[in-house]
């Protein structure tokens, strides 16, 4: 694939993730009904996520990457929290499985976009610092 190929791919990925997060976004205020619909979208979404990332490193290179000594935990996680959500919410159609094993998806998507730009991890708790810092000043809770 040349550079435009992995571009297109890349934005086209992006953009179809991002319209299932915001459909899953939707069903957010109703999860107590709607989980298994929300958990099914938001999995869509995370795939296209990750997936992008692949164009964007080219496929060889992110899977080889992915599956590298120090990622391979991770890698093992996500994919067995994207299976068995779709599994739990198409399949057994439990809403409380269904709602743990996306958590664990959230979990494992946030782990896997720190450890993959730079300033990662740091970059996140100091972003989650100063949210829950402007929070605290500006909720009543």
């Amino acid at each position: 694939m040349n550079r435009i190929d992995r571009m297109i791919g890349f934005f086209v990925c992006i953009g179809m993730g991002l319209i299932c997060f915001i459909l899953a976004g939707f069903y957010l205020p109703f999860i107590v009904f709607k989980a298994r619909k929300f958990c099914l979208l938001f999995t869509l979404g995370s795939i296209l996520w990750a997936l992008s990332l692949a164009f964007v490193n080219g496929p060889a290179e992110h899977f080889k990457t992915i599956f590298s000594a120090e990622k391979i935990i991770f890698t093992i996680t996500y994919i067995v929290s994207l299976l068995t959500t779709v599994y739990v919410a198409a399949f057994m159609k439990s809403t409380i499985l269904t709602v743990i094993f996306s958590i664990i998806q959230i979990l494992s998507l946030v782990w896997y976009i720190s450890g993959s730009f730079p300033g990662g991890a740091s970059g996140i708790f100091f972003f989650t610092k100063g949210f829950s810092r402007i929070a605290s000043q500006t909720l009543p809770v």
